[in-house]
């Protein structure tokens, strides 16, 4: 056998092959009908969680391009929630990515969640988790993006201050590597970056909400827009293999 050819034979069984990023959950809407109101949808992946809404809370089906997509007013309270708590439950040293596609149409003074399992920026060791939400006009970001992750014992505010175009779509998912670094991607780029890194766990007792702030009970807490997508992977997503934006 050629040296260089048996350098790659051994070099092949020395290193660990490459796992593949795993879709734990993904929800989307193109089965719903288009004008109707969703009352229930149901996640692919290798975890089925349901997501329905309270009756008079039920967010509309809205036809995007060639797909349906959820679409959300504040002022109704329109929002899902899973029916399970501890859906969003990442072991310590998990990779996880968390992502989505949106349009907002406005924002509040304090700004408006798109996916939540915990209350915005209030550490609190017995309810951990993560808010994703467009921030609100009273805070130097104003119309920029945020990402809330409580791990109990430590928090992270990930942000952009750049403000994002209404009634655009965009693409927003948060981060965590093998090695515990944090990231928040924009637009299919790196906006902000965890100045630690965080290996620990993350379990929420909550359920999880689409289109509101967790605990929320006032309107400025709710999301005024529209979600195509909604997707949770077991790994470090490149942006090359991110959720393909399917109302384009």
């Amino acid at each position: 056998m050629p040296p260089t050819l048996l350098t790659t034979v051994l070099a092949s069984l020395l290193l660990p092959a490459a796992l593949a990023a795993e879709t734990v959950m993904e929800w989307t809407f193109s089965n719903q009908t288009p004008g109707s109101l969703i009352q229930t949808a149901t996640s692919t992946g290798s975890q089925q969680v349901p997501l329905t809404s309270p009756v008079a809370f039920e967010p509309e089906a809205v036809q995007t391009g060639e797909t349906v997509s959820a679409g959300f007013t504040a002022a109704k309270r329109q929002m899902l929630l899973s029916e399970a708590t501890n859906v969003l439950a990442f072991e310590a040293n998990q990779p996880f990515t968390i992502e989505l596609w949106f349009q907002y149409h406005s924002t509040s003074d304090s700004g408006r969640s798109m996916l939540s399992n915990r209350a915005f920026k209030s550490q609190d060791p017995a309810m951990p988790g993560i808010t994703l939400m467009i921030r609100g006009t009273g805070s130097s970001g104003a119309r920029g993006v945020g990402a809330f992750i409580d791990f109990g014992d430590q928090d992270v505010f990930l942000t952009s201050t750049t403000p994002l175009e209404p009634d655009t779509w965009h693409h927003l998912a948060v981060r965590r590597d093998e090695k515990g670094r944090l990231d928040l991607v924009v637009d299919h780029k790196s906006v902000d970056s965890a100045k630690t890194t965080q290996n620990g766990p993350l379990h929420s007792p909550q359920p999880l909400f689409i289109g509101r702030t967790a605990n929320s009970t006032s309107a400025d807490g709710y999301f005024d827009g529209i979600i195509q997508a909604v997707r949770v992977s077991n790994a470090f997503v490149y942006a090359k293999d991110f959720l393909t934006n399917r109302a384009e």
